[in-house]
């Protein structure tokens, strides 16, 4: 919670948490409102006990796919909310600061992508991108391909927009694209 409160935009900030958590003093802008332990603990799908902290979404802007891009991308057709989290995670850890979100893909913000992605959620810039059937034609695409090139043999300093595939589905079949592994 610390590293988000840290991050964020300060003012859209809730936090609660039940009458059994002491919670470290929040700046000035943020409330704090305490619930009944039956509500609270209704609240925390994920868990934790710990005090939960509600915010609103950054508003995400729609992906142009047909500019040339500026910094890497990466593209996120995954479902699974875990699965979106450890790739947020691996996206901050390898420096990349931006993501389109396919179609395909679960919101970022929901409980089990934010617990898996560390909070790397928090710091990413995300855009809403097309399904990930109607990506012909996007320049610099790098689809991870266990069939492609090594990922060390590919320049990575490119600004290359890298396309994960569907959980069971993979990668829609002709899609032009460069394919590496890792």
């Amino acid at each position: 919670i610390a590293e988000a409160l840290r991050t964020a935009d300060a003012g859209g900030f809730w936090v609660y948490h039940s009458a059994e958590h002491v919670l470290f003093e929040l700046a000035p802008k943020r409330q704090l409102i305490q619930l009944p332990k039956k509500l609270f603990n209704a609240l925390d799908v994920v868990g934790t006990t710990a005090p939960l902290l509600c915010l609103e979404t950054p508003k995400m802007e729609p992906w142009d796919g047909t500019a040339s891009a500026r910094y890497p991308e990466v593209l996120c057709a995954l479902g699974d909310p875990s699965n979106v989290g450890a790739l947020l995670r691996s996206t901050r850890a390898f420096g990349f600061s931006h993501v389109v979100l396919l179609e395909e893909s679960c919101n970022p913000f929901l409980p089990k992508a934010i617990k898996a992605s560390a909070g790397s959620c928090f710091a990413l810039n995300f855009f809403k991108g097309p399904s990930i059937r109607n990506l012909s034609g996007i320049k610099n695409l790098l689809v991870l391909d266990m069939q492609g090139d090594a990922i060390r043999e590919i320049d990575l300093r490119r600004p290359y927009r890298i396309l994960l595939g569907q959980e069971g589905k993979g990668v829609p079949e002709g899609l032009e694209a460069r394919r590496a592994y890792i």
